[in-house]
């Protein structure tokens, strides 16, 4: 991956949050005003950063992967790769399609574009200390189902690791 599109990404993404704050600012001069409609508009003004910023966390997810992974081209002399399989923790808070969506544009023009990303979701799952029950957390209940102790340690859930990847020699 070239600099120029790590530059270029940042500028659109830095361009585009001060475009909010400008927005922002504007908005509460008019908020002064006690106008309910632009107290609206600046409440989806604020959203929108908010779901900028969580782009954000994906997409520097994304350029490790990319980074990860042409390194292990290097390494091993792979002409082409052709998936990447991820596992995700549930309890990342990972959104898969805005990875799948960072992963795409930073793999545009580069080696890798034509590299399926495949996001495989893994279950919150624990072990109670107090009965040594081994269970899957639902609903981000954190309470053993057998005994009803919230004495557990949670064994998987937390991860986010290249699983494998597909590759022609």
């Amino acid at each position: 991956m070239s600099q120029e599109i790590n530059y270029y990404f940042c500028i659109v993404f830095f361009k585009k949050r001060i475009e909010y704050i400008l927005l922002c600012i504007l908005l509460v001069d008019l908020i002064e005003k006690q106008n309910a409609i632009v107290t609206f508009l600046l409440y989806i003004v604020f959203t929108e950063v908010i779901n900028w910023e969580d782009n954000m966390h994906e997409l520097s997810i994304a350029s490790s992967i990319v980074k990860t992974v042409q390194l292990e081209i290097e390494k091993r002399n792979l002409t082409s790769v052709t998936k990447i399989a991820l596992h995700v923790g549930a309890l990342t808070d990972i959104v898969p399609d805005s990875l799948s969506f960072g992963f795409e544009a930073i793999t545009k023009n580069t080696n890798l574009e034509n590299t399926e990303l495949q996001i495989e979701i893994v279950p919150v799952k624990g072990v109670c200390k107090k009965c040594n029950h081994n269970f899957e957390v639902v609903e981000f209940v954190f309470v053993c189902p057998s005994c009803s102790s919230n004495d557990i340690s949670m064994s998987q859930g937390n991860e986010l690791d290249i699983a494998y990847i597909e590759a022609e020699d």
